[in-house]
């Protein structure tokens, strides 16, 4: 085999890694993740933009959501006509 083939190998084994990556890298690791797509909602992801930090957050299919974290350890609780607990108050 020569060199030529053998980096065009690497770079398909690192495009392939980097893709597995990618689509599983979210639920490895990430109880709020798993625990929100398995109650058959949408997880999306925490963001940083400049100096200002976004929560990960559970989104239902009603369009309410939660802070993925709150709604994992039950802080946040989803209710179709009410979306809050006691004592946080929850994204709508």
């Amino acid at each position: 085999m020569n060199a030529k083939n053998l980096a065009i190998g690497l770079v398909m084994v690192l495009i392939l890694a980097l893709a597995i990556i990618m689509i599983w890298g979210n639920s490895v690791g990430n109880p709020a993740y798993s625990y929100c797509v398995a109650q058959g909602n949408e997880y999306q992801d925490s963001t940083v933009y400049g100096d200002t930090v976004t929560k990960a957050k559970c989104i239902f299919p009603d369009g309410q959501s939660c802070d993925a974290i709150d709604f994992y350890t039950g802080v946040c609780k989803h209710n179709p006509s009410t979306l809050c607990s006691v004592e946080v108050p929850c994204d709508s």
